[in-house]
């Protein structure tokens, strides 16, 4: 039995956008973006907005004990983001929008889930 990843990661991304939240991926970049819309390329530490569709939730106690060093703090949330987005750097910020509130979270930690290369779900450990 052979897994098109392809279509794992699309179902993910269809999954997130129709029971996530929109969320904002800011940040700069590290090395050159090529805008195909645009036809222009950013120079590094130009600032990059990236909305995205992601779902915000507590770690489990499970995620908190396979972390040994004690790197997850007590207000620290994961989200589970769309692999379309650009790779989450430790700098970058994301920014929800929720009923009314602006909630702001720095991200700490990127595990990208990618069976065969392909890219199907980042879990992003943010902290506010």
């Amino acid at each position: 039995m052979k897994f098109n990843y392809d279509e794992i990661a699309a179902e993910a991304a269809e999954l997130l956008k129709e029971f996530g939240t929109q969320m904002i991926l800011s940040g700069t970049s590290t090395d050159p973006v090529y805008d195909p819309v645009t036809g222009t390329t950013t120079d590094p530490g130009d600032a990059l907005i990236t909305p995205f569709n992601g779902v915000k939730i507590t770690p489990t106690m499970e995620y908190t004990q396979s972390i040994a060093d004690g790197s997850v703090q007590a207000r620290d949330m994961l989200i589970y983001a769309e692999p379309e987005i650009p790779y989450p750097n430790l700098q970058d910020t994301i920014t929800i929008n929720t009923r009314g509130a602006v909630e702001v979270w720095q991200i700490v930690n990127v595990q990208e889930i990618t069976p065969a290369d392909t890219p199907v779900l980042y879990i992003i450990q943010v902290r506010p």
